[in-house]
């Protein structure tokens, strides 16, 4: 006899949430062995610019120029290793979401957006600390004019679109208020 609709929501959560930490214990692994660790910073050569925290292992990985990278970027990344009860909400929320697929393949749906959106408050705190401890973010692009296009930013991206990072009000207004002006104005 098979599994029942519940063993199976189980396995799914569970696989789910671990593959949170599964995750980052990978990415550890490997920029630990091919790049080189100064603090709580591993450094790895690749072409672009570019930093991302592994916040269960308490280290900001920077690719590329370290000089490419903005004061911002850093104190960006920096803040996201203390948000590790952030991110565990967030693996929770996602694999309950991801648990629903056994219920109906539109729960995929449901697990992107839950992912999305709680990477945008995520992001949001980050940012704000990044700003109050003096960094300034300089946008790459301008406000779409078609709300369509406005609206692909924020869903197609774990960030703020850049031209509201931009904003002086970003880090004073909560970002899902910010998604409904922006794609609805």
């Amino acid at each position: 006899m098979g599994l029942s609709n519940a063993e199976l929501a189980a396995i799914v959560f569970i696989t789910s949430f671990a593959s949170f930490f599964i995750k980052q214990a990978v990415q550890y692994a490997v920029a630990t062995r091919y790049g080189r660790r100064a603090g709580d910073v591993v450094y790895v050569e690749s072409d672009s610019p570019n930093a991302a925290a592994i916040t269960f292992f308490n280290v900001v990985v920077v690719s590329g120029d370290l000089g490419g990278l903005s004061e911002f970027a850093m104190l960006h990344e920096r803040y996201h290793l203390r948000q590790k009860a952030a991110s565990v909400l967030q693996a929770l929320a996602v694999s309950a979401a991801a648990s629903m697929i056994v219920m109906s393949p539109l729960a995929l749906a449901a697990v992107y957006f839950t992912y999305v959106l709680t990477s945008w408050k995520i992001e949001r705190d980050a940012d704000k600390y990044a700003v109050e401890n003096g960094a300034v973010y300089t946008p790459r692009y301008s406000r779409p004019a078609n709300r369509l296009v406005r609206l692909m930013a924020w869903l197609l991206d774990t960030h703020p679109p850049d031209y509201i990072r931009a904003r002086e009000d970003y880090t004073k207004k909560c970002v899902y208020s910010l998604f409904i002006e922006d794609v609805f104005t």
